[in-house]
């Protein structure tokens, strides 16, 4: 989680001190998690499988709409009173605890990883 959350900081402090946005947007911890967590992901798609177990074991998913609308469907966590792209850190790391805690809740999920898998099997 530290390095996770230190990465996403520098992606923060290098997108708004470069001005590449607007002086009206900010890049966000929302964003930056994106990034990060995609990063990750493509990853792990990408080794062998059995390789990954330690990384899935501690990394983020992406968190975008989707995941929010499987998360909470009836939209009644507080989660979705700003758009995942601007949350700030403590609403970011607010949702990835719970989110923890409801995958240690479902046996059929080991990894915030096997949840999001979960999710594309159910369509």
């Amino acid at each position: 989680d530290e390095t996770h959350q230190k990465l996403c900081e520098k992606l923060c402090d290098i997108f708004n001190e470069a001005d590449i946005l607007d002086a009206d947007h900010k890049f966000s911890y929302g964003q930056a998690q994106k990034w990060v967590n995609m990063t990750m992901k493509y990853f792990v798609l990408m080794k062998n499988e059995g390789s990954n177990d330690r990384l899935l074991s501690i990394m983020h998913i992406p968190v975008d709409d989707y995941v929010l609308k499987a998360f909470d469907p009836e939209g009644k966590k507080g989660y979705k009173e700003k758009p995942w792209s601007k949350w700030d850190e403590d609403t970011y790391l607010s949702f990835i605890n719970n989110l923890r805690e409801l995958v240690k809740a479902e046996p059929d999920n080991n990894t915030c990883f096997d949840w999001e898998e979960s999710l594309k099997k159910s369509l």
